[in-house]
């Protein structure tokens, strides 16, 4: 009696072990095109970066366009009518300072226009840092394209809603199709060769 009820429990065990190992997985994959597929150095910086709340951007990392000529960062802060949001942009590898300024909390939301893009160098990483008073505050990669190889613009009505422009672009890395929203990546995915002009 005592061994048929043991091997009915372990029956009854392994069976819910299998189940938990066939579904343990089967969380809905990410839509295309939910995320630019940019590569970015020194994401690690501020990834091990400790966060002040009180200063948040909406996006960590920012790709631009190499013809971009305006920057515009937005984030979540908390309301201070004594301080102001204080920033800067500098060159990553090389300390360089770009541009800083300062920013006001309104509505819990801050706004950055950085207009001296320009002077960033393509294929350079930079650092935009926002701080309260000495907190920490919070940091974002911005990350400057170089001129592509060959460049084609198409119409795509999805982004074109969205305030967004689409170009095919070849590089050294191959045919993509990348869309723009104010000079900044929205989207991006490698597409088949012959989308790319030829020279």
């Amino acid at each position: 009696m005592n061994y048929t009820k043991c091997l009915w429990t372990s029956s009854i065990a392994i069976i819910g072990l299998i189940i938990i190992i066939k579904f343990q997985n089967c969380a809905p994959p990410s839509p295309v095109g939910a995320s630019a597929s940019v590569n970015f150095d020194k994401v690690s910086i501020i990834d091990n970066m400790p966060r002040d709340t009180s200063v948040s951007f909406l996006e960590s990392k920012i790709e631009l366009r190499s013809d971009a000529v305006v920057l515009l960062a937005n984030g979540h802060c908390v309301e201070n009518q004594n301080e102001k949001i204080t920033w800067e942009l500098k060159g990553i590898y090389t300390g360089e300072l770009i541009q800083e300024g300062e920013s006001d909390c309104e509505r819990d939301e801050f706004n950055i226009a950085i207009s001296k893009v320009e002077e960033m160098e393509c294929g350079m990483s930079f650092m935009l840092k926002a701080q309260v008073g000495n907190n920490i505050g919070d940091a974002a990669v911005v990350h400057k394209r170089c001129v592509a190889d060959s460049v084609a613009e198409t119409e795509d009505a999805r982004f074109a809603k969205l305030g967004a422009e689409c170009f095919y672009e070849s590089s050294t890395q191959g045919c993509f199709k990348a869309c723009y929203r104010m000079g900044e990546l929205y989207y991006e995915q490698e597409v088949d060769d012959n989308f790319c002009p030829q020279n």
